[in-house]
């Protein structure tokens, strides 16, 4: 009776669970959506180039070196450097549900980025000189995305450990500065990195979700 009652109580907190992830999931995309249509129909520019130039008046030299090294390394390549690591260790540990879920998480938001970089074909703001160089399209923001789907991953799996604040912390703090340094290196408006971040949220959910059905 007690095995029996203790299922019942697993399942209600799983069911529990799913719909909190699903919740989120539909609130990310609802806000991508919208965000998306509006910057389509260009009225969030004037807010986007206004935060920008805020940004822009806190610019030194120091600031300069300090984002141009950061945005490289904790940018796409720091997080393909992380993630390849992260694979490597749950594949030593034999915990290949966990190395495919921070594989497809991290290169599914990549290539999901890709392909709406070419179908909104926004192209970078230009108020300054570019401290870097950047060739593609500007929405959404790819370091936003790697940065915040490698963020959502390692928080998802730390999450039932008692170290789950500090991951959180930490990757907050993380996603928040890759998505700082591309407003103050001014290769991205504040609406690209914000569509990143929602993207690949809803992306990395679908993915636990999916890997983590019973």
């Amino acid at each position: 009776m007690r095995i029996e009652l203790q299922k019942i109580k697993n399942a209600v907190v799983y069911h529990r669970s799913v719909m909190y992830l699903l919740a989120v999931f539909a609130v990310l995309t609802s806000l991508f959506g919208v965000l998306a249509d509006e910057v389509v129909e260009g009225d969030t520019l004037p807010y986007d180039e206004a935060l920008l130039q805020l940004v822009r008046s806190t610019a030194s030299s120091t600031l300069d070196r300090l984002f141009v090294i950061g945005t490289d390394t904790g940018g796409v390549i720091g997080v393909a450097v992380i993630g390849l690591m992260l694979t490597g260790y749950f594949s030593v540990k034999k915990r290949w549900n966990h190395m495919l879920f921070i594989a497809f998480s991290l290169v599914g938001a990549v290539l999901l980025n890709v392909l709406l970089k070419f179908i909104f074909i926004r192209d970078r703001p230009e108020l300054w000189v570019h401290l870097v160089e950047e060739t593609s399209y500007s929405f959404p923001s790819g370091h936003a995305t790697a940065s915040s789907a490698l963020a959502v991953a390692v928080s998802l799996l730390g999450w039932g450990t008692r170290f789950r604040w500090l991951i959180v912390a930490g990757a907050t703090v993380f996603t928040l500065f890759i998505g700082y340094s591309r407003l103050y290196l001014g290769v991205h408006y504040p609406s690209d990195v914000l569509a990143g971040w929602l993207v690949s949220g809803a992306w990395v959910l679908a993915v636990y979700y999916t890997m983590h059905r019973p």
